[in-house]
């Protein structure tokens, strides 16, 4: 079963009797809230006790901290923490361990510190992992000494995902910044990952100044995905590209091959979003003037796209990478050969 308690004005005082517990050999019931202030104690007590132990997802939108203290633990599936106006600290314990692997989400609008344990490993098989996203739109990421992030499989293998997600303003700061007080910090211990991605991205609104500038309404076509230094779009996440061997040696992961930093392309619209033109990330798709959509000192850097529509994501066009163009005729959509790791695509409709 399920229960979502939602109140986005207001708040959600629990002073019954709620069970959530799965028959034998069942599992436990999934739980959403939704409200301005998120009761961490309640929380634990419904997972713990009252036996909602599937999908946990909570979202703080009013203004604060979304904490988990220490001592404190949630047991589930997956785990989705969300705080609008704040902020998300672990300082106990998130744990979504499964045969299979769990997942552990969270954004925030200020900064995600993890002093604490997520754990998402894969417990049953050896060539399944867990994965954990932590997504700061301004405060950045901070994983404290004796943190701990764990995603891997049983036995200890390495095949789990990681991404520590932030503005590329932010990710930078590990280059300038005094030691201890970059905004992207990685000091905890990452366990079984087969990939850990930092992605420093850019956030461009249909309604802003970059998309004045191509006047052409709003929408994703040639002027947006044209891969030359003309397009600031482009531009920015190819200079993001050049720092990310210095960002990821900053960060003591420099000629760590389970590691990366590449450069992030989020796209906002308050009402649709219409991608009416092809954007073909593959390198065989080359500039005007000699550039693609790869970076880096080597030029074999890909990226992360976002798309994120309050209204609806309409893709009257496509998105590509790694094939033979994007038309069904003359052989297309043959997966070119070396062409190495491909940009990574999150697409958003009906987003608040």
């Amino acid at each position: 079963g399920s229960l979502a308690l939602r109140a986005p004005s207001g708040g959600v005082v629990i002073a019954g009797t709620l069970n959530g517990k799965g028959g034998t050999h069942g599992e436990g019931s999934s739980l959403l809230v939704d409200t301005q202030a998120i009761d961490m104690g309640e929380i634990e007590t419904l997972n713990a006790q009252d036996g909602f132990t599937g999908s946990i997802a909570l979202r703080q939108e009013g203004a604060g901290d979304l904490v988990v203290s220490a001592g404190q633990s949630l047991v589930a599936t997956r785990i989705t923490l969300e705080a609008d106006q704040g902020g998300v600290d672990i300082a106990g314990t998130l744990d979504t361990r499964s045969p299979t692997g769990g997942s552990v989400s969270i954004g925030a609008s200020g900064t995600v510190s993890v002093e604490g344990s997520i754990l998402a490993d894969a417990t049953g098989y050896a060539t399944r992992g867990g994965s954990i996203e932590l997504d700061s739109s301004a405060g950045g990421t901070l994983l404290h000494t004796g943190s701990v992030l764990s995603v891997g499989g049983k036995g200890g293998s390495q095949t789990g995902t990681v991404l520590l997600r932030l503005p590329a303003a932010l990710a930078e700061t590990v280059l300038t910044a005094s030691p201890g007080s970059a905004a992207l910090q990685m000091d905890g211990v990452i366990s079984g990952a087969a990939h850990t991605v930092v992605e420093g991205y850019h956030t461009y609104d249909t309604q802003g100044s970059v998309f004045a500038a191509y006047q052409n309404g709003g929408v994703i076509d040639a002027a947006v995905t044209t891969a030359d230094p003309s397009n600031p779009i482009w531009s920015d996440a190819a200079a993001f590209g050049a720092e990310a061997d210095a960002i990821a040696a900053a960060l003591g992961k420099g000629g760590d091959t389970t590691f990366a930093v590449l450069p992030g392309v989020e796209i906002t619209s308050t009402g649709d979003l219409n991608v009416v033109g092809t954007w073909d990330f593959s390198p065989a798709n080359v500039g005007p003037n000699g550039y693609t959509w790869r970076f880096g000192p080597a030029g074999d850097l890909p990226g992360l796209l976002t798309l994120r529509a309050a209204g609806s994501l309409n893709l009257y066009g496509s998105l590509s990478d790694g094939f033979n163009g994007t038309s069904v005729y003359g052989g297309a959509f043959a997966l070119q050969p070396g062409t190495g790791p491909s940009w990574s695509y999150r697409l958003v409709g009906g987003s608040d």
